[in-house]
């Protein structure tokens, strides 16, 4: 599973950026291995990944698992430093980061320019634009309702305001979208619905909106946290529901997700909360169960 998850975050970096030469240790000719040249290649997703990775050091591959937040409205010293010293493999936005659409395009031309000259693997540019309470630069950009009221639509209006925020998120350089959430009535109207598969029927569709529109996209939070109680960026919550339950409810519309989801076009994000009935000892973002 985690082989596919690399395969989907690498080759989704290949439709981002081209060009970028890397010496292949494997030809007698030393000929350069392009991500172009591999993109445009026969093998399949993990032969690609493969590839790649065969030219990358030790500090590349380390740094592909690294997704990190910069500070300023434009490509300061510090996030030149970040990107040479740790070869990250993305960088996100956030409100901080954002005045205006120009001024977003500026700094990621900037971000990719940079990434570019030190030699990086092209670079996923994320953001969390759910919608509702989750929405970047919102007096700006394409006003997403609430997943709630959204799910309330009709699906083909959901689809359409997706297409069109992802549309948008895409002229700006992004290349990931943090959205949709699956998760089941989770609070302030992130979720789309109690019903799971209501969630998956929404999400599954948003998501296909995002891929159409150029985006990857991410189905949050697994294995589902609509019955925690707080707020997981700044505290733990512990799930204590049954296992049965989990899975038969929360976890469910993510197996259903997977099942009918394209491959390669979109990610997971893992909750940081605790599930006891299934590992009392971690989160499940540092649980191997």
């Amino acid at each position: 599973m985690f082989r596919r998850f690399v395969a989907a975050i690498m080759i989704g970096a290949l439709a981002v950026t081209t060009g970028c030469g890397l010496h292949n240790p494997f030809t007698s000719k030393a000929e350069p291995v392009t991500y172009e040249s591999v993109a445009q290649s026969e093998l399949s997703p993990e032969q690609k990944v493969d590839k790649l990775v065969a030219n990358m050091s030790d500090a590349d591959k380390v740094g592909q698992l690294l997704m990190i937040g910069i500070h300023g409205t434009t490509l300061n010293d510090d996030a030149k430093f970040m990107l040479n010293e740790y070869r990250v493999g993305g960088i996100i936005l956030f409100d901080r980061n954002m005045e205006s659409k120009d001024q977003v395009k500026t700094l990621i031309t900037d971000i990719n320019k940079a990434g570019k000259s030190a030699g990086l693997t092209p670079l996923f540019l994320g953001i969390d634009q759910e919608g509702g309470a989750v929405a970047r630069m919102d007096d700006k950009l394409i006003k997403v309702p609430p997943a709630e009221e959204v799910g309330k639509m009709p699906v083909e209006q959901a689809v359409s305001l997706a297409k069109q925020s992802g549309a948008e998120l895409k002229d700006l350089g992004f290349n990931i979208n943090f959205a949709p959430v699956a998760d089941l009535g989770l609070t302030y109207g992130r979720s789309f619905s109690t019903n799971p598969d209501e969630v998956v029927r929404y999400a599954g569709a948003v998501g296909k909106a995002y891929d159409e529109a150029g985006l990857c996209y991410s189905y949050k939070h697994f294995p589902g946290i609509g019955k925690t109680d707080v707020d997981l960026h700044a505290d733990t919550s512990i799930v204590p529901v049954s296992k049965e339950t989990l899975l038969s409810e929360d976890t469910k519309v993510f197996i259903d997700l997977i099942k009918q989801s394209k491959p390669n076009t979109y990610t997971i994000m893992v909750s940081h909360a605790m599930y006891p009935q299934i590992d009392p000892d971690h989160p499940a973002s540092l649980s191997k169960a």
